[in-house]
C-alpha cells in the first residue's frame, strides 16, 4: 500500500470513529492530493474499497459514503 493509500485509510478510520466530528475537510484534502498525483475516479474507488474492507466492522457505511463523495469531488470536477 502506498503512502496515499495509507493516509486515506487512516483518515477514513478516524472519520468513522464514534467520537469523530462530521468534517469533510480531510476527505477533500485527500481528494485534492489524489488529483495532484494523477489519480482517476476508479483509482480512488479502489483505494476506498480496500480501506473500508480493512476496517474491523465497517458498519458506518453512510459516513464512509459521504467521505468517499468528498474525496472524489476534486477529481470528478476535472471531468465535467
Amino acid at each position: 500500500m502506498n503512502g496515499f493509500s495509507r493516509r486515506y485509510s487512516a483518515a477514513l478510520r478516524e472519520q468513522l470513529a464514534p467520537e469523530a466530528d462530521a468534517s469533510s475537510r480531510p476527505a477533500g484534502d485527500l481528494g485534492r492530493e489524489g488529483l495532484a498525483a494523477g489519480l482517476e475516479v476508479l483509482d480512488l474507488l479502489r483505494i476506498h474499497q480496500r480501506a473500508l474492507s480493512s476496517l474491523p466492522r465497517p458498519d458506518r457505511t453512510d459516513r464512509a459514503a459521504r467521505f468517499l463523495v468528498e474525496a472524489l469531488t476534486p477529481i470528478a470536477k476535472t471531468h465535467t
